[in-house]
């Protein structure tokens, strides 16, 4: 985000840094929904994982949290609110805020595009795995494909976050 907000110029820079935002939210959302379908379609693989419970409710939770997320960043009453509008309005770094609550707005105002975008996230993952799938059968070692479809967007999302691939967490559910 930032690199993109260097280089594309005074008055975009907001847009440029509400794209980056977005795309990862809608990642997120994707990962999570396709740990839902698959784990519900694969269920009875994940019947011998002790922490199966603990893997649906956490993508459960953060899908529907980040939806909820999405609502509140676009609640007209918080966009149209006075205080708010005060609030932002003392200095220039509240108009770049007002914006990014008008885009969660737009969005929320313009449900149709909500499932495109998601839908085009769970492709983009159905991708990623079946990149993983050619690896681990490269490998030679035997993984089943619903188990891996709930395991290998979960291990996608933990190398996510931190420096030089996240905090292992990635290796070990590819790993598991």
């Amino acid at each position: 985000a930032g690199y993109v907000a260097k280089h594309v110029g005074d008055g975009q820079r907001t847009r440029a840094v509400m794209s980056v935002l977005f795309d990862r939210m809608f990642g997120l959302l994707g990962l999570f929904s396709l740990v839902i379908m698959a784990s519900g379609i694969g269920w009875h693989l994940l019947r011998d994982l002790p922490s199966r419970n603990m893997v649906a409710a956490f993508a459960l939770v953060a899908f529907i949290g980040t939806l909820v997320l999405l609502r509140l960043a676009g609640s007209r009453t918080i966009f149209q609110s006075s205080l708010v509008e005060r609030f932002l309005s003392r200095d220039t770094k509240g108009v770049p805020l007002k914006q990014l609550i008008a885009s969660f707005n737009s969005l929320r105002e313009n449900p149709r595009y909500l499932l495109p975008i998601l839908g085009l996230s769970i492709i983009n993952h159905i991708f990623w795995c079946s990149s993983l799938f050619c690896i681990v059968k490269a490998l030679e070692v035997p993984v089943d494909v619903l188990a891996g479809f709930v395991v290998f967007p979960l291990a996608i999302f933990s190398n996510v976050f931190g420096v030089a691939g996240g905090f292992g967490g990635g290796t070990l559910g590819f790993d598991l």
